[in-house]
């Protein structure tokens, strides 16, 4: 029976969809109004603030960092809510489903494309369908990570093609995603650079390029002219200066792998660091660098070092695995992020079928549930080793590449 449906493009489809929508209402209805964490809470105090017609951006930084896109839908699905007496609470989930079941049925078509094996769609498929973290974001959290990476997967399905049209439509579809959260923005250098190399019209990148940016500046058009500068300030500082206080508090990221090892860093380990100055191991000057937010930004710089190290020997490396890279080796530097972020390879890892998505699910789930030190350092180590072996396997890929070239 299963070989049978996974030969049926149609019907092993749907059996993937039915089992991504199935597994996560079967979720939601045991959790029931129960929240995972403070986000659809947060959102809920968004939509009230609008509705009551104040400034999202006049509440605390943490309330609201995103892009002014989502809060007109937080607010939106509170009104359906009230008016016809549905919980908030499901309503903010509902389009996290539908964004999974959308990911589900894209990951069968992508990899149908990849392999002749008749197993392997169906299999990928159910394997993001019916994948602990992504059920756990989606269901459990209501993070908007599910459908933010749907249609960041969309859009590079698009512009793998290799077609103009594809290119374009996935540079505006990467722009609503960056419009929604602005992390995605991480991977338009990789699609506008795949859009110059495949076009001599060099229009065409410059397309890419500003339709990459064109929703958020629409969004944030309003308030600019409005004088409310605060809405691009306030998501341009969490992006890259702010971003990942809860990583640190719930013993998230690099930083809080260090302390775990005794690294005195200010605000994790304070008695360590204390011990290390009375020890003189630790020097004033060091010891004002030894801080978790000083130490975040510092990471975050070593980050984009890193970047435009891999972007230059990497760039023209396929573009879903560049895409994965960046997300393993984003995890792998950066000082502190929350559980949820860990969502964003495994779309890109499940269409791949790389070695390394089941144990980075289990371990990513893991740490959502359950943010041990250990799990923490195990998960920290476990990233560094894949991103090594992603940049090797890459490498090796334009080598042979090359190879051949030179020899004609």
């Amino acid at each position: 029976m299963f070989d049978v449906i996974a030969r049926n493009k149609v019907a092993r489809t749907i059996v993937v969809i039915f089992a991504a929508a199935c597994s996560r209402f079967a979720v939601m209805a045991w959790l029931g109004d129960r929240e995972l964490g403070n986000d659809i809470q947060y959102f809920r105090v968004v939509a009230e603030t609008l509705l009551a017609g104040k400034s999202v951006f006049d509440l605390p930084h943490f309330v609201y960092t995103y892009p002014p896109v989502w809060m007109y839908a937080a607010k939106l699905l509170r009104s359906i809510g009230d008016t016809y007496g549905v919980s908030f609470t499901l309503l903010i989930k509902l389009p996290q489903v539908f964004a999974d079941c959308l990911v589900s049925a894209l990951v069968v078509f992508a990899v149908a494309r990849r392999t002749e094996k008749l197993n392997a769609p169906m299999l990928a498929g159910l394997l993001y369908a019916l994948n602990p973290l992504s059920l756990y974001v989606a269901a459990g959290i209501g993070q908007i990570d599910p459908l933010v990476m749907g249609l960041v997967l969309v859009a590079m399905l698009l512009a793998e093609g290799g077609r103009l049209r594809g290119y374009l439509v996935g540079g505006l579809v990467l722009g609503i995603a960056i419009s929604l959260k602005t992390f995605p923005i991480l991977l338009a250098p990789w699609l506008v650079w795949r859009a110059w190399t495949a076009f001599p019209r060099r229009w065409v990148a410059g397309g890419v390029a500003g339709l990459c940016i064109l929703p958020w500046a629409l969004a944030l058009l309003p308030f600019l002219l409005n004088g409310e500068t605060t809405a691009l300030t306030r998501t341009v500082e969490f992006m890259f200066l702010q971003s990942g206080s809860g990583g640190l508090a719930q013993q998230r990221g690099l930083l809080s792998a260090l302390a775990f090892v005794g690294i005195p860093i200010r605000g994790l380990n304070a008695g360590t660091e204390s011990f290390a100055l009375a020890l003189g191991v630790v020097g004033p000057a060091l010891a004002w660098v030894m801080d978790q937010y000083r130490l975040l930004l510092i990471s975050k710089i070593l980050f984009v070092t890193i970047y435009l190290v891999m972007f230059w020997f990497l760039r023209n490396g396929p573009l879903l695995k560049v895409c994965l890279l960046t997300f393993v080796i984003l995890f792998s530097v950066i000082g502190g992020f929350f559980g949820y972020y860990l969502l964003w390879p495994l779309p890109f890892a499940v269409v791949l079928r790389d070695k390394g998505v089941v144990p980075y699910s289990l371990l990513a789930f893991v740490l959502n549930v359950w943010a041990d030190p250990w799990v923490n350092l195990l998960f920290w180590v476990f990233c560094v080793g894949w991103s090594m072996l992603l940049v090797r396997g890459l490498l090796a890929e334009q080598r042979s590449a090359v190879e051949p070239h030179r020899a004609i």
